[in-house]
């Protein structure tokens, strides 16, 4: 299992550059069968999970990787919070990277942790 704090917040695992998003939003966990746990954390504007053509609010539910979410008014996915946070930890230092990559290549199976690779590899180009 892993988790990620998701805010504006320095004290965040990914961090979200957006004004509508609380400092300590909400927290995505990620369990080794593939389920993703998204718990809002009290923020003040809310957590949603797109549900048919409009929007529910989520305060601790299971959702699919790529169902679409919205924390605020910023609209993104687990899968894309997760890419954002290999990025952010690609710039900062590879450790975590390193240890994310193996967490996915365990828990989400290869293709999701090559695709991490190929991300961190692009960051780690860009950064130069």
């Amino acid at each position: 299992m892993k988790s990620y704090r998701v805010g504006r917040g320095r004290e965040v695992d990914i961090m979200v550059s957006d004004a509508t998003v609380g400092r300590l939003h909400a927290e995505l966990v990620s369990y080794p069968d593939g389920r993703i746990l998204v718990r809002d954390l009290h923020s003040t504007n809310g957590t949603f999970v797109r549900a048919g053509t409009g929007w529910q609010r989520l305060d601790n539910d299971y959702v699919q990787p790529d169902q679409r979410l919205r924390l605020g008014d910023y609209e993104t996915s687990a899968r894309e919070l997760i890419a954002l946070s290999l990025r952010q930890a690609a710039r900062q230092q590879p450790e975590p990277l390193i240890e994310t990559i193996t967490h996915l290549a365990f828990y989400a199976g290869w293709p999701a942790a090559m695709a991490a690779a190929r991300v961190a590899q692009q960051v780690f180009a860009t950064a130069k």
